[in-house]
């Protein structure tokens, strides 16, 4: 079970601030060479998933034809993505309760999945794979930080509340029953409540996956 048209202000100013509240720590820490060895200041940047184009960190996923649309080649996907994200784990598993094999292409919190060789499905949530597999996956714990950190362009991210998540874009109507944000014809925010949260109110329910499904099941 991801597009959402957004007004740069809004955006923008979601993005200024992430981006402030992650170069100050990263120029203090280079300034004090109290940044791990080998790693590069610049990799915690969060990098930009398109719901309405299907693109993540600027790879396209899908070829939109004036029938529909079509996942790209796995040959051509995991490359572009590796260079922006760096290697993969790449493993064969399955999805729709064990009966269609796929591949899966793995950055941490980030499963990317094709179906003979085509992109299937986009998943991103805490934990990866399996967990992604789950209708419901459990929303990070207060103060995680998922890796990659992936951002929608409206500036949703998993952890997000759907109150947040309407305050970003107030285009977007949160599907109660459902527990769902539509964000295109096959893209969506899944939410979720955090263990021992009882509350009902919009605060309550926290974005737990942001996914694309071109409808493999």
């Amino acid at each position: 079970m991801a597009s959402s048209a957004m007004s740069p202000g809004r955006g923008g100013r979601r993005a200024a601030a992430r981006a402030l509240l992650l170069v100050v720590p990263l120029i203090m820490a280079v300034v004090a060479g109290a940044w791990p060895a080998g790693r590069d200041p610049a990799a915690a940047a969060a990098v930009s998933f398109n719901a309405k184009s299907v693109e993540l960190a600027g790879v396209p996923l899908v070829r939109f034809t004036a029938t529909g649309s079509r996942g790209l080649a796995q040959r051509q996907v995991v490359p572009a993505l590796a260079r922006r994200l760096g290697a993969p784990s790449v493993f064969a598993s399955t999805i729709c309760s064990g009966r269609l094999p796929v591949t899966v292409a793995a950055w941490s919190d980030l499963s990317v999945v094709f179906d003979k060789g085509l992109f299937a499905i986009l998943y991103y949530n805490y934990r990866g794979w399996p967990t992604a597999r789950e209708p419901y996956p459990p929303p990070p714990p207060v103060g995680a930080r998922l890796k990659p950190l992936i951002d929608t362009e409206s500036g949703v991210t998993v952890g997000d509340s759907a109150a947040q998540v309407m305050a970003l874009d107030p285009r977007l109507h949160f599907n109660r029953p459902a527990r769902l944000f539509t964000l295109g014809p096959n893209s969506f925010l899944v939410l979720s409540k955090r263990p021992g949260v009882t509350g009902d109110s919009n605060s309550d329910f926290v974005v737990s996956q942001i996914q694309t499904a071109l409808g493999n099941c």
